[in-house]
């Protein structure tokens, strides 16, 4: 062999070696590569409804393919609650101190590598139950904020000492109510409209001899169930800032703020005409347009607008009132004469 094909043969040699060496490493590289473990929340399901005041179970399922797993994290809303190092993944979460609301919760799992998987659910957390009157109508009301508010319009025909409530069909009848005589009516005299939307009520009905109140709570029973009172306009304000209104605004009459009315309002248009502007019903309030019942005796609004009392007087001939359009996302604050007829939303005491 010359000198030139012993060169030639050492080169090929290292050559060889090199790459063998290079396929080595990566191969080992290849081989010692992590799979991050992966993690599954299987208690609450995804957009579960969860009662205030209940304790949640939060567990999920982990595996890692290639290592262990080294603790699990569970999270609240993007605040870590709690950390678990062992099997099985359970915790605890208790709600009553919680607001109601939309809540997001993640499971992160980290492996022994420093590798991490995750998985993420949303649930809703609410305060809800029923009411019956002492005529057995069922109510269902919702927790928005500090207050539980009834998700209907009253239909009661009887006070909860079992008195009558007289009812004032012809227009000339409900004309000539002064402002001391009680009365209620359905829209168009109609009981289907009454199974929907809720009586209409005088302010002399609402508060059943009662005196104005514009306390929080308005401690006015008035036509409610008992346990719940008529909201004043103290507690519709309260109300309105808990959906985003600013505090000074809620004085203001006429329409206020942007969106806090579509927030209350029923979504779509199964109830409300068309376009029902705005309308999320975010907070579960549901509001109806049971429309209203004018002081002369006709009727107006079935389906556009949405009128509810409230316990606070204006003057000895008004009362402060709210009410809802359905071309509208704001929310109106006015007084009207007392001899109206409007819906009644209850609130618990």
């Amino acid at each position: 062999m010359n000198r030139n094909q012993s060169v030639f043969n050492g080169l090929i040699l290292i050559l060889i070696i090199g790459i063998s060496v290079l396929f080595s490493r990566c191969k080992k590289e290849v081989e010692v590569e992590n799979v991050g473990p992966s993690v599954e929340i299987t208690s609450p399901q995804n957009e579960e409804i969860i009662q205030f005041g209940d304790t949640v179970t939060i567990s999920a399922n982990t595996s890692d393919p290639d290592g262990t797993v080294r603790d699990v994290q569970f999270y609240i809303n993007g605040v870590r609650d709690c950390v678990l190092t062992t099997p099985p993944y359970t915790y605890e979460w208790f709600t009553i101190d919680q607001s109601t609301g939309i809540f997001v919760i993640t499971a992160f799992a980290v492996d022994n590598h420093g590798e991490d998987g995750f998985d993420r659910i949303t649930i809703f957390l609410k305060d809800q139950g029923t009411v019956t009157d002492f005529d057995g109508n069922v109510y269902n009301w919702t927790r928005i904020g500090e207050q539980r508010w009834m998700i209907e319009n009253i239909k009661s025909t009887h006070y909860s000492d079992g008195e009558e409530i007289p009812f004032v069909e012809s227009a000339y009848g409900w004309e000539n109510l002064s402002d001391t005589d009680k009365g209620y009516s359905y829209f168009e005299n109609s009981s289907s409209n009454n199974d929907v939307y809720g009586a209409l009520y005088n302010w002399a009905a609402v508060m059943n001899g009662e005196n104005s109140s514009d306390s929080l709570p308005s401690k006015v029973q008035g036509v409610c169930p008992t346990g719940w009172h008529v909201p004043s306009d103290a507690e519709w304000k309260k109300l309105e800032i808990f959906v985003g209104m600013d505090s000074v605004n809620t004085y203001n009459i006429g329409w206020r703020g942007f969106n806090q009315g579509g927030k209350l309002k029923e979504e779509g248009t199964e109830h409300w005409d068309n376009p029902n502007t705005g309308a999320t019903n975010l907070v579960d309030f549901t509001a109806l347009p049971g429309g209203y019942r004018v002081y002369y005796g006709t009727y107006n609004e079935l389906c556009f607008g949405a009128y509810f009392w409230s316990a606070t007087e204006f003057n000895s001939a008004q009362s402060w009132k709210r009410y809802f359009h359905a071309d509208s996302q704001k929310i109106g604050r006015k007084m009207e004469l007392k001899n109206s007829g409007f819906s009644v939303r209850c609130i618990q005491d």
